[in-house]
């Protein structure tokens, strides 16, 4: 019932005076890319370009919570709708969205996290977003896949060796299985991205791109673990394939960019190799 709701949130943002103001990203994405492998998740993740208020922030989300929809069922409870700094992300600065809805007498919680600012390089796109009922289309502004590949190695970059996000990794992956990436895009988007973030390209590749870091076997366990609790059939249990397959697919990109050279190369979905 959370997906039902951040769906119907969705439509309500895009028929508000808001559109413009947010790009959805995050694991709700795979949805609208058709991806089969689609990750369940609790937050629903959005960039915003507005001012970093939580005042004003809970301001907004009234006005799209008001939008009316007879034909879903949903209200929701703008009375209820809380906002907090998020600090459990350090790849960026945002605040978390905590509100009720009803549908009919369930009671369901939503979860929105909004980081500010971020560089959307290619551009975001406006999309019909699919609907797991018969209800109207929303219609959003989108990351691109680039964008969020090159947001998740930035991440990859910034935590090193204490990073925990398996979920990065298992997107990463199904990304990199399920769709085809065009090189000089990926490389614009790891560069803009790099540049908005104070993110350094090294000669160096990043400790989450080396054998060692998939090696570690309370990493590989907690791996295991992860797919098991989660239900994901779309990465392999064995935590080194999958660091063989994202070594693949973002080795190249880096290194060209880390020696100034264009990468113009092809992706194929399954995973590649870079053409």
């Amino acid at each position: 019932m959370q997906r039902y709701a951040a769906e119907r949130f969705l439509y309500r943002l895009g028929e508000s005076p808001h559109q413009q103001r947010f790009i959805l990203k995050g694991a709700m994405l795979l949805a609208l890319w058709g991806g089969s492998l689609y990750r369940a998740t609790r937050d629903l993740d959005l960039t915003g370009y507005t001012k970093d208020d939580p005042a004003g922030l809970v301001a907004i989300m009234r006005e799209i919570c008001a939008v009316p929809c007879l034909a879903d069922g949903l209200g929701f409870e703008t009375e209820t709708i809380e906002v907090e700094p998020i600090r459990d992300k350090e790849e960026y600065h945002g605040f978390r969205v905590k509100l009720r809805a009803l549908l009919g007498t369930a009671r369901i919680r939503l979860q929105i996290d909004v980081g500010f600012g971020d560089s959307v390089e290619p551009p975001a796109r406006e999309e019909e977003y699919p609907t797991l009922l018969d209800g109207p289309a929303p219609r959003v502004r989108a990351y691109p896949r680039e964008v969020v590949v090159a947001e998740k190695l930035h991440a990859m970059v910034v935590l090193g060796e204490g990073n925990s996000r398996l979920k990065d990794f298992y997107d990463l992956y199904v990304l990199s299985h399920q769709f085809s990436f065009e090189g000089e895009r990926l490389a614009r988007a790891i560069v803009a991205t790099f540049e908005h973030r104070r993110g350094e390209i090294s000669a160096e590749l990043p400790v989450a791109l080396s054998p060692r870091f998939y090696a570690d076997e309370s990493r590989a366990s907690r791996w295991r673990t992860y797919l098991t609790r989660d239900q994901l059939p779309g990465a392999p249990a064995d935590f080194s394939a999958v660091g063989e397959s994202l070594q693949r697919f973002l080795s190249p990109p880096w290194r060209a960019l880390a020696d100034r050279e264009v990468f113009r190369r092809a992706w194929a979905p399954g995973g590649g190799p870079w053409q």
